[in-house]
């Protein structure tokens, strides 16, 4: 015989509630669920430690040691050289470019561009003209560049 929890009566064993007060007599002996166990005291499984660390290790890599590549910046290129040529137009508001689909864009050297596309605005006249463009722009890295040469409508800009 044991006693009830709640009103301290004899309760003969095997029953599941007190014939005095009604009370409940199972003892918790489940484990606490996973959700209610505090992140810290988790166990993560060391496949997932296998994938965060590099994860990690290449973001703090890629953000504070690694250098200013400047291959591989076609679009970035192009866009400076939209930039520019907007600056040269009659009426910069009304400036449509082709995009990078029309545009061609080479580099014979790391970091210099060559960059061929089509600018759609509004002339002096207010006409809506097409107007090509030719440009040679050079990568300095730290997000800064140069136009080597430039022309809109075969006129030399700058060259």
């Amino acid at each position: 015989m044991s006693d009830c929890h709640s009103c301290k009566k004899p309760v003969p064993d095997g029953v599941k509630f007190c014939p005095n007060c009604g009370a409940s007599l199972a003892t918790e002996t489940a484990k606490p669920d996973q959700g209610n166990v505090p992140f810290m005291k988790r166990k993560t499984h060391p496949v997932a430690w296998a994938i965060i660390l590099p994860i990690v290790a290449i973001s703090i890599w890629a953000t504070f040691f690694h250098k200013d590549d400047p291959c591989g910046y076609d679009i970035a290129a192009l866009t400076f050289v939209e930039r520019v040529t907007k600056a040269q137009l009659k009426s910069p508001s009304t400036a449509e470019f082709e995009g990078p689909s029309a545009a061609l864009i080479t580099s014979s050297t790391c970091g210099v561009y060559q960059v061929w596309t089509k600018v759609h605005s509004q002339n002096g006249f207010g006409a809506m003209v097409v107007t090509p463009i030719a440009a040679k722009v050079r990568y300095k890295g730290d997000q800064k560049w140069e136009i080597i040469s430039l022309e809109l409508a075969g006129k030399v800009i700058k060259g």
